[in-house]
């Protein structure tokens, strides 16, 4: 004999019934227009678990890769972008990640039916308020190639104006050293560290000078395997600040070496930083030269009137 209600009983059953269907639709329809969000985005955005597997990906993604979303999603990382590049670069960033790090990082790759872009990457940490854990990461990729090369165009363009002021050239290499450290310790490079403590003052713009080293020393790392070393040794000649930043890394060959400064010579990152870097220097009435030797690193010094 089957289970018997009664009229409270069953009533009370439909509403619980109406209840779940309701918040079901509900959820379905937020879905829904998350999904339309993340699919009109031009950014390319992916949800990977624990297990490094993609549980979604946007038309952005999927299209980036020639691939349908059912051949992305359920796949992992290294299905996708191969074991090497999964160990040697996705691995650490989605790991901290999961830790309960916000990661940002610019890297120049392709993705399977692209060119070689500038990509600005986010990770951020999901996390699941009835696991009470961070399970997964949201990654957004940011195509960041236009606007490398309006800032390239930009500072080399005749009426462009830098703001000359006295700053402590110590205190802003030190300050510029502690925001890489971090780099350079997550990829197990030893960072090398020789600046004179009377190397004084210099009069000129300070944003654009820590820009010019900046990028000196993020290809520094970027280039440097990890257990190797890099450097920057600072110190003054007459009038002059002498800046050398180098690193035991894969060097440069000799027919590229003359090409390295010009931005648009090919689509690599090391064009237009060191094209920006050298259009820095020159507007401060400074050079940069360089030295390297292909698998065994490289020097770039910057010279720099006080």
């Amino acid at each position: 004999m089957g289970i018997q209600l009664t009229y409270e009983q069953l009533e009370e059953r439909i509403k619980y019934l109406e209840k779940k269907y309701y918040d079901i639709n509900i959820l379905e329809e937020i879905q829904s227009k998350y999904e339309l969000l993340g699919n009109i985005s031009k950014d390319y955005i992916t949800l990977i678990n624990r297990d490094y597997v993609y549980e979604t990906a946007n038309d952005t993604y999927c299209m980036a890769h020639g691939k349908s979303r059912k051949e992305i999603v359920g796949k992992t990382i290294a299905d996708i972008w191969g074991q090497e590049t999964f160990n040697n670069i996705i691995k650490e960033y989605i790991n901290r990640c999961f830790t309960g790090e916000e990661i940002c990082y610019e890297e120049w790759f392709k993705f399977n039916c692209s060119d070689t872009h500038c990509y600005k990457v986010f990770y951020f940490p999901y996390y699941h308020s009835k696991f009470k854990k961070i399970t997964h990461a949201f990654v957004v990729t940011h195509d960041n190639t236009e606007w490398k090369r309006l800032e390239a165009q930009s500072i080399n363009e005749e009426n462009f104006e830098i703001d000359k002021k006295p700053f402590s050239y110590f205190e802003m290499l030190k300050k510029l050293l502690s925001s890489i450290r971090s780099l350079a310790d997550w990829k197990r490079i030893k960072v090398i560290i020789n600046i004179s403590h009377d190397i004084g003052w210099l009069n000129g713009d300070e944003v654009y000078i820590k820009q010019a080293i900046s990028n000196l020393l993020s290809n520094a790392i970027k280039f440097t395997n990890p257990e190797k070393e890099i450097g920057i040794n600072a110190w003054t000649i007459d009038k002059n600040i002498i800046t050398e930043v180098w690193d035991k890394g894969i060097g440069i060959d000799s027919d590229s070496i003359s090409k390295i400064f010009n931005p648009f010579e090919n689509n690599k990152a090391e064009g237009i930083g060191l094209a920006i870097s050298k259009k820095i220097a020159e507007l401060h009435g400074g050079t940069i030269t360089v030295k390297s030797k292909l698998c065994e690193g490289s020097s770039f010094r910057v010279t720099l009137p006080k």
